[in-house]
């Protein structure tokens, strides 16, 4: 939360989507979770029970994707989710 916090401050344009998403950390997982979690591995688990997934489908997010040669691409929110538990990820991106 702290992250979103200084983020808000920095980039007053985006403050919007941070704050909607500092006010759902308050209600994300349990303390130990979100001592730990990423948002990356939120995001690429797919779970239909993700409480981070909704808010940034929402604000039609970008998710940024890179392989193991270090080649990037960018994939919409909205198409990024393919299915049950399924992405856009292929073998050797994160």
């Amino acid at each position: 939360r702290v992250a979103c916090k200084k983020l808000i401050a920095q980039r007053p344009k985006e403050a919007r989507t941070l704050s909607a998403i500092e006010d759902m950390l308050k209600w994300f997982a349990s303390t130990q979770i979100r001592n730990v979690a990423l948002f990356a591995g939120n995001v690429a688990t797919a779970s239909p029970v993700s409480d981070l997934n909704p808010t940034l489908f929402a604000v039609g997010a970008l998710i940024n994707i890179v392989d193991t040669t270090g080649a990037k691409r960018v994939e919409p929110i909205e198409t990024f989710f393919r299915g049950y538990r399924t992405t856009a990820l292929k073998a050797g991106d994160f």
